[in-house]
């Protein structure tokens, strides 16, 4: 069975081949007369500009940071411990992928009542009563959140700078989905 790797581990396992390969032939003493011949032969440019497509894991990854310093701000300013978010890296149980999910407080509050009270009753329908609670800890939090970026410099460019990071990532998503 093959070890499961993460991406950096592929990265630096292919930096270090790399490495090996380009540094072999100088210290073994050997130069290949014919790839000298070519390198320094005229034909060869002296710039090379490459322009490719930017990488879409850094993109995700600056959506995923920009994400987590406006909720960083707006946990400081809220005005209830239960609108503060927390975000984690999930895997789910129909794929392998991880998710990134930013979850406010009171929500994982109420999952944990509603799977108790599931379990305590033997229905698995979400009773009524804390999906009313729900809707109205969202829409408080949704006003809260509003007034905070009203009001809060520091917070407002923080949501720009979130908004930019999700733009530039779909828009290479589209981009990609084109070809």
């Amino acid at each position: 069975m093959f070890r499961e790797t993460t991406f950096s581990q592929r990265i630096i396992f292919l930096a270090k081949v790399l490495l090996i390969v380009s540094i072999a032939p100088q210290a073994t003493g050997q130069t290949n007369s014919i790839t000298a011949q070519k390198t320094t032969s005229a034909s060869v440019p002296e710039e090379i500009v490459v322009y490719g497509q930017r990488n879409i894991i850094q993109l995700r990854a600056e959506v995923y940071r920009a994400e987590e310093a406006f909720l960083d701000k707006f946990n400081l300013l809220n005005s209830h411990s239960d609108f503060d978010f927390k975000c984690n890296f999930i895997t789910l149980l129909e794929n392998r992928a991880r998710k990134h999910v930013c979850v406010p407080r009171f929500a994982q509050k109420y999952e944990a009542r509603v799977a108790a009270a599931m379990i305590r009753d033997g229905n698995f329908q979400t009773p009524p009563r804390y999906l009313a609670q729900l809707r109205k800890k969202e829409s408080q939090l949704v006003q809260e959140m509003l007034t905070l970026v009203g009001e809060n410099e520091e917070l407002r460019e923080a949501h720009s700078k979130l908004e930019e990071a999700k733009i530039a990532y779909e828009g290479e998503l589209k981009e990609r989905r084109k070809k």
